[in-house]
This record gives C-alpha cells, sequence and structure tokens, in this order.
C-alpha cells in the first residue's frame, strides 16, 4: 500500500460472477484478513460499487460506513456481514460485524447499508472490549481503496 493510502479492501482480480464466491481482502494498520463474498444476489461489481459509495460517504462526513462482505435480502438470511467504519474526528475505526436481520428489520435496503450501523461501541455488554482498528482519515481515498487484486 502506498504511505498515504492506509486502507483498502478488494475481491481477487480472477473471481468470476459465475463462481459461488469470491476472495477478498481487507487492509489498514495493524489488520490484513481475507474474506469471502457470496455472489448471486450481488455481483462483483455490485460489491465494489456499494463499497465506493459508502467510503465516498464517510470521507465527506458521514459518521460511519457499512461495507457488506454478504449481501442478501434479509428475508432470505438470517443476517449480513460486513464491515462498519466509524469515523471519530479526523480517525476512523474498523469493526467486523454480523447484522442480524431481526435487527434490521423489513425496511432495511441493501442499496443503503450505513442505516444499519449501530451505535460505535468499544466494550461488550460484559465489558469485554471490540477488536477494532484505527487509521487517519487522511488515510482513507475512496477511489484506491476499493478495487481488484492479483
Amino acid at each position: 500500500m502506498p504511505d498515504d493510502v492506509m486502507f483498502r479492501i478488494r475481491l481477487n482480480a480472477e473471481a468470476e460472477d459465475a463462481q459461488p464466491f469470491a476472495t477478498g481482502r481487507i487492509e489498514a494498520p495493524g489488520l490484513r484478513e481475507p474474506f469471502r463474498v457470496p455472489l448471486g444476489h450481488w455481483r462483483i461489481e455490485d460489491y465494489l460499487t456499494s463499497w465506493r459509495a459508502e467510503l465516498r460517504r464517510l470521507k465527506e462526513g458521514a459518521r460511519h460506513a457499512v461495507l457488506l462482505t454478504m449481501a442478501a435480502p434479509v428475508i432470505d438470511v438470517d443476517f449480513l456481514r460486513g464491515y462498519i467504519l466509524y469515523r471519530e474526528a479526523e480517525e476512523i475505526a474498523i469493526q467486523e460485524s454480523l447484522l442480524f436481520a431481526d435487527d434490521l428489520g423489513s425496511g432495511f435496503d441493501l442499496a443503503h447499508p450505513s442505516s444499519a450501523a449501530p451505535p460505535h461501541e468499544t466494550e461488550t455488554e460484559e465489558g469485554i472490549p471490540v477488536s477494532e482498528w484505527i487509521f487517519p482519515l487522511s488515510g482513507l481515498d475512496p477511489e484506491s481503496a476499493v478495487g481488484r487484486y492479483e
């Protein structure tokens, strides 16, 4: 990653929409994690487009962004999966999250995933710290952060 870019989320360049899954990778300081996205309801370009839009909103001042890594109508699944980026002043905190269908409700719209973001919490109800990774807002470039990797 270039020194000034501190965050990336990408899908494998060899993935094709005809496959059941695509592999991806999220990267930030202290975080380099693979993930799989199901290809069925959303195609590869749908994920990339959604991620770019969410990151643009965050960069422009939104308090949070939801980068779904499992997109499906909530009527068909028990949960959605993704990463929530919380903007706190000039820093961004990343947390992996499961978004349960019961909490989302029937009005949830995949075109606006950030509407599902719960408030930013750094501890569970039991007082256990929530894993998160923090980087400066200046290290986020929505255009170069999203794409494909070899």
